[in-house]
């Protein structure tokens, strides 16, 4: 690992927690008897606002994908400045590793999700004066016969690049596999291979040439729909964990009254308790039902978004066009009658 150098930087990387983030989550399809897409908040879709277009590395980009990300800060004493290469969003939590262990499931990280409401450092360009990560000399396990002088730090100011994602290379994350006439076709969907090109040439040197590229994907989400998506998906999120409270706590009581020998099997049973067990029966029966119908709600609410921008997207321009076209034709038939008749006024 890095540990021993980033301590001797002055670079602090939690290697117990990654980076939620609501706000740049990616969707994915839940499998099951009802699918379903949710956001899954360990899996970022970067762009606009989380990608730097100061810096030449990710001016050209248009969008990265993350998985499991970590974050990046600098301690107190680091002689190092940081420049955030690739950043959060503002809706974020940190999640703790031990979660990953059986892989969690999408919806339960959205259910415990509650906002941070800070930006964290995903990947950054670091610059400056480095410090040795081996100031008692030379490991032993080096060449003896290295006569090298010995540097306690970096004799010019180093220019490094670091990122919290050990898996973003992965092909599923960034480019689809197509065959085409028994050929593998390699069809990128994110700038991951580009942010790692651009990172290259610029450590080699060539600032100048890196400028002139066009480097990275057009990819310009429907950022405002996304945000609308969001909110009400929230909004039914926050119920849902309601009525599973509730629905938890009915359970608890019921299956205390059992334990009490309150239940079916019991050997007298009140007519008292008789009643408070089928309350306790419809309660649970009905906070069910409620939970299912805002489920389906959600997915509806969903899917009739989708609906209608995709009747916009499809009928609004050819409609608008249409409607322009006719327009257009009365102005020309009423500009013809207008000169119609001062031809036949004159000729009188």
């Amino acid at each position: 690992t890095l540990g021993k150098l980033f301590d001797a930087w002055g670079v602090e990387f939690a290697t117990d927690t990654m980076v939620g983030d609501l706000g740049a989550a990616q969707q994915v399809t839940l499998s099951g008897p009802r699918s379903r897409v949710v956001d899954y908040l360990l899996w970022l879709a970067l762009g606009r606002g989380t990608l730097d277009r100061d810096d030449v590395i990710t001016s050209q980009l248009e969008n990265m994908n993350l998985a499991s990300s970590g974050y990046f800060t600098l301690s107190e004493n680091s002689g190092l400045t940081m420049e955030p290469l690739l950043e959060s969003t503002s809706q974020t939590m940190l999640i703790s590793t031990s979660k990953m262990d059986p892989q969690p499931r999408p919806d339960d990280l959205l259910r415990e999700f509650r906002s941070d409401d800070t930006r964290f450092t995903l990947g950054a360009r670091l610059h400056g004066v480095v410090k040795t990560a081996f100031p008692g000399g030379s490991p032993a396990s080096l060449d003896s016969a290295d006569t090298q002088e010995h540097l306690s730090e970096s004799i010019a100011p180093a220019n490094i690049v670091i990122i919290g994602d050990s898996d973003f290379l992965s092909d599923n994350f960034w480019v689809r596999v197509q065959n085409f006439m028994g050929r593998q076709i390699v069809v990128p969907f994110a700038g991951n291979a580009d942010f790692v090109i651009n990172v290259l040439d610029n450590l080699s040197g060539s600032d100048a040439l890196i400028g002139l590229r066009s480097r990275g994907l057009s990819f310009r989400p429907f950022l405002r729909i996304e945000d609308i998506r969001r909110q009400a998906e929230q909004r039914y999120r926050e119920r849902e964990q309601e009525l599973r409270e509730n629905l938890a706590e009915a359970e608890l009581k019921l299956n205390e009254l059992r334990e009490q020998g309150v239940g079916e099997k019991a050997a007298v049973v009140t007519r008292e308790n008789k009643v408070t067990l089928e309350a306790y029966r419809r309660e649970i029966l009905g906070l069910r039902k409620e939970l299912r119908n805002v489920q389906h709600a959600l997915i509806k609410d969903i899917d009739s978004l989708d609906s209608i921008f995709k009747m916009v997207n499809i009928w609004a321009i050819p409609l608008l066009i249409g409607i322009l076209a006719v327009v257009l034709a009365f102005i020309r038939r009423a500009r013809y009658r207008v000169r119609h008749s001062r031809y036949e006024s004159e000729k009188t």
